[in-house]
């Protein structure tokens, strides 16, 4: 279900809510295999797509952070 979630969104902003209770707003890289890779400043974080619980669109003046 999470690859349908983020399918179509690679380069926008997003919030997401993870099954771990972690919670992440950046912009979707790229979806690689199981995995979602995300730019978070100058991070890349890798969240697996099993653990996508949530996504919504984030505003563009929302800080980008990984929690």
């Amino acid at each position: 279900m999470s690859a349908e979630l983020l399918a179509g969104r690679i380069g926008e902003k997003l919030v997401i809510g993870t099954t771990t209770l972690h919670y992440l707003c950046g912009r979707l890289a790229a979806i690689e295999a199981d995995t979602a890779v995300f730019l978070v400043g100058t991070q890349r974080i890798r969240i697996p797509l099993s653990h996508v619980a949530t996504v919504g669109p984030a505003i563009a003046a929302q800080a980008e952070f990984v929690k």
